[in-house]
C-alpha cells in the first residue's frame, strides 16, 4: 500500500506480510531475553560502580577503589559503544546483514524479491545503500520496480537502524552503467521514486 505525495514521489507504507516478518524478531522470546539480559547487565554495572562509595566498603578497598572505578568505567564505555547504540553511519557488516535478511525464506515468501540485485555497496555519504540492479529488473513493469524499491528501502532501514530516524536512510538503485534508475528522495528517505 502506498500513499501518493505528488506525481514524482511515493511515501512508503510497508506491506503487512513483509512488515510482520521484518519485525517478528522484536516480538520473539529470544529478543525479550536479550533485552532483559542487557537491563540486568546495566543495573549490575551501575550497582558495582555505586557500592564501593559506601563507607565500610570504601575503607576496606583503600586505594583499590580507583582501579575498581576505572574498570567499571571501561566496561560502561564498552557497553555503550559496542553493544547498545545503533550506528550513526552505515557499516559493511550492516550491508552484509542486508544480504542475509534478503535471502531469508520467510521474507521471500512475504513478497521480497531480490532476484534483480546484482551488487550492493555503501555510498560515500555512509547513509545510502546503492543497489546495482540487473537489466532484467529494469524491464519489469513500473509497479513491480516501485514495490521492489520500497521493499529494499524498508529492509535497509530495519537492518541499519540509524540514530537519525528512518527518513535519514536512503537507497539508490543503479543500472550496470551507474545511472540512477530509482531510489529515495534527497530530503526524505521514505519518499521513493522510480523512472
Amino acid at each position: 500500500m502506498v500513499q501518493h505525495i505528488n506525481r514524482n514521489y511515493v511515501k512508503i507504507v510497508p506491506p503487512k506480510a513483509l512488515n510482520d516478518v521484518l519485525y517478528a524478531r522484536s516480538r520473539g522470546p529470544i529478543f525479550k531475553i536479550q533485552v532483559v539480559a542487557g537491563q540486568v547487565f546495566l543495573i549490575t554495572v551501575i550497582i558495582a560502580m555505586v557500592v564501593p562509595f559506601f563507607n565500610p566498603i570504601r575503607q576496606a578497598l583503600g586505594w583499590y577503589i580507583y582501579i575498581h572505578i576505572l574498570v567499571v568505567i571501561g566496561i560502561l564505555i564498552w557497553f555503550f559503544i559496542y553493544v547498545v547504540p545503533p550506528p550513526s553511519k552505515a557499516t559493511e557488516s550492516r550491508r552484509r546483514r542486508f544480504h542475509e535478511r534478503a535471502s531469508n525464506e520467510r521474507l521471500i515468501h512475504a513478497g521480497l524479491d531480490c532476484s534483480g540485485i546484482s551488487a550492493t555497496r555503501i555510498a560515500s555519504d555512509r547513509q545510502t545503500l546503492e543497489i546495482v540492479v540487473t537489466d532484467e529488473w529494469l524491464r519489469r513493469p513500473f509497479e513491480i520496480r516501485l514495490r521492489d524499491t520500497q521493499n529494499f528501502w524498508w529492509l535497509w532501514t530495519t537492518v541499519y537502524l540509524p540514530y537519525d530516524g528512518y527518513d535519514k536512510v536512503f537507497v539508490r538503485m543503479l543500472d550496470s552503467t551507474g545511472n540512477e534508475v530509482a531510489g529515495s528522495s534527497q530530503d526524505k528517505g521514505s519518499l521513493i521514486w522510480v523512472k
